[in-house]
C-alpha cells in the first residue's frame, strides 16, 4: 500500500516538474518576443504584454576554491583555500552575467538583489525602457531566495511603478552546471576571466545586450531599502508552502482568479476596493493557471502615501562577513608555507595574503541604479520621483501574510535572507570540498 502511494506521489512530482518546464518555456518565448519588438523600434513600456524572464542561481562553491589545481598534492592539504561565490543572472533576450564575489562577501538576499539591480540597470541604460512585467525563477531555498526580503524588493518596485506586475516563482528542483570542472586559476580575477571568456563564446538569444562576467566586490545596503515596505510576510516557506507569488494591482486580477481563490481563503480586508489596491496573488505551483489565495496588502491610498516616502535609490554598503584574527593569521601562515614548498605560485600567494589583509583593489558598486528611474507610466513615475524625499518612512505593520495550505505551525525565520554568520574557512584536509 505504501509502495503504491509513493509511486503515485513520485509520478505527480514528475508531472508537476513537466508542467513547470512548460510554463518556463512559455515565459521564455514571451520574453524573447518582447526583445524582438524592441529591436524593431518599439518601446517596451508601451507594450502592454512586454515581459522579462529572469533566471538566477548560485553555482557549486567546491569548484571555486582559490587556488584551484587539477592534481591533488600533499602540500595542499593544510592550505586554507577560500571558496569564491558565483551568482548567475540571466535576463532572457537582454543580459546574462556571472558575478564573482570574494569569500567574505555575504551570500544572502541583499547581494542577490545587487546582481539583479545591476542587470536591470544595464538593460535600462541601453534601451531607456524596461518590460512592464517581470517573472523571476529561483531555486526554492530560503537563505537568499524564498523569503520576505526578496518579495518585498519586487513589491516595492511595483509600488514605485518601475514595473506593472511581478511574478516570483519557485519551480520543482532543477540543477546548475559548473563551467570550471577542468579549469585552473590562482586569483579571483583569473576565475572572472574564465567565465567572461566562456560567456563571450557561448550562444544566447539574438539581441542579447550584454554577456560576460564581472567581479562583485560591493553591494548597496538594499536591506534598509527593502525594509521601508511596512509589511511582514510569514509562512512562505516549508514543504507545503506555495511556489508562486504575483504582485499586482487589483485591476489586473481576473474574475476567474477571484473565483478560484474564494473557494480556499478569504481575500482579505477589501471593504472599500479600489482598482489600484496592491494585491499578492498566490499560486500553489509555478505553472498553476489559477491562484488558490489572494491577499490584500495595501489600499490605493496607502500606496500613494507610501510612494512619497519610499527612497528610489539605496544608500551605503552591505557589510562583509567578519573573519577572526586567528583565522586570518592561520590563512596567511599556511599560504606562506605552501609557497615555500612550491605548492602554490606567487599569484596565488599574493591573492590570499592580499585578501586576508584587505589590501586587494575592490571594484566599487554603481553610484546609481538607473533602472529605478524607470516608470511604465512615465507621467506618474516622474511625479513620484520629484516628490520623493530620500528618507525612510516611519515603520508600521500593515498586514501579516500567512500563506500555504496546511502550512507549518511555526513562522519563518525572521533572519531568512540574511547571512549573519562569520566567515569560517577550513583547511583542505578538513573541508574535503573537492579540487
Amino acid at each position: 500500500m505504501d509502495r503504491a502511494r509513493y509511486v503515485e506521489e513520485y509520478a505527480a512530482h514528475l508531472l508537476q516538474n513537466h508542467r513547470d518546464r512548460q510554463c518556463d518555456a512559455a515565459f521564455h518565448a514571451q520574453s524573447v518576443q518582447g526583445r524582438a519588438a524592441s529591436l524593431a523600434g518599439e518601446s517596451l513600456s508601451t507594450l502592454s504584454q512586454s515581459l522579462l524572464l529572469i533566471r538566477s542561481d548560485g553555482l557549486d562553491q567546491a569548484k571555486h576554491r582559490v587556488p584551484r589545481v587539477l592534481q591533488k598534492t600533499k602540500a595542499l592539504e593544510n592550505v586554507i583555500r577560500p571558496a569564491l561565490h558565483i551568482q548567475m543572472c540571466w535576463m532572457h533576450g537582454y543580459d546574462v552575467c556571472f558575478h564573482v564575489a570574494d569569500p567574505d562577501m555575504r551570500k544572502d538576499t541583499v547581494v542577490h538583489v545587487e546582481t539583479l539591480a545591476r542587470g536591470l540597470s544595464r538593460i535600462y541604460d541601453k534601451l531607456q525602457s524596461l518590460p512592464r512585467h517581470m517573472v523571476l525563477i529561483l531555486d526554492n531555498t530560503s537563505s537568499n531566495n524564498k523569503n520576505q526580503l526578496m518579495l518585498k524588493f519586487w513589491l516595492k518596485l511595483q509600488m514605485l511603478k518601475v514595473l506593472e506586475t511581478a511574478y516570483v516563482a519557485f519551480p520543482i528542483k532543477g540543477h546548475a552546471v559548473v563551467r570550471t570542472s577542468n579549469a585552473t586559476f590562482d586569483t579571483a580575477a583569473e576565475l572572472t576571466s574564465i567565465y567572461d571568456d566562456f560567456m563571450k563564446k557561448a550562444e544566447f538569444e539574438s539581441g542579447t545586450l550584454f554577456r560576460g562576467a564581472e567581479k562583485l566586490d560591493e553591494a548597496a545596503d538594499w536591506l534598509s531599502w527593502m525594509e521601508e515596505v511596512p509589511l511582514k510576510l510569514a509562512l512562505i516557506t516549508g514543504p507545503k508552502a506555495p511556489h508562486g507569488f504575483r504582485a499586482m494591482n487589483r485591476k489586473h486580477v481576473k474574475p476567474a482568479d477571484w473565483e478560484a481563490a474564494k473557494s480556499v481563503v478569504a481575500t482579505g480586508d477589501d471593504s472599500s476596493p479600489h482598482p489600484d489596491d496592491l494585491m499578492l496573488v498566490v499560486h500553489q505551483y509555478m505553472s498553476d493557471p489559477l491562484p488558490f489565495q489572494i491577499r490584500w496588502l495595501f489600499s490605493a491610498a496607502e500606496v500613494s502615501a507610501l510612494r512619497r516616502t519610499l527612497r528610489r535609490q539605496p544608500c551605503g554598503l552591505h557589510p562583509r562577513r567578519s573573519i577572526s584574527r586567528k583565522d586570518r593569521e592561520e590563512i596567511e601562515r599556511q599560504a606562506d608555507l605552501a609557497y615555500q614548498r612550491a605548492a602554490i605560485n606567487k599569484n596565488a600567494l599574493d591573492f590570499l595574503s592580499g585578501w586576508i589583509k584587505q589590501t586587494l583593489r575592490r571594484e566599487p558598486r554603481p553610484p546609481e541604479y538607473s533602472f529605478l528611474r524607470h516608470g511604465y507610466d512615465q507621467h506618474e513615475a516622474e511625479e513620484a520621483f520629484v516628490r520623493n524625499p530620500h528618507r525612510a518612512g516611519p515603520p508600521r505593520m500593515v498586514r501579516v501574510l500567512q500563506v500555504g495550505q496546511a502550512a507549518p505551525a511555526q513562522e519563518d525565520d525572521p533572519d531568512a535572507g540574511l547571512d549573519n554568520e562569520p566567515c569560517v574557512i577550513q583547511p583542505e584536509a578538513a573541508a574535503r570540498g573537492g579540487l
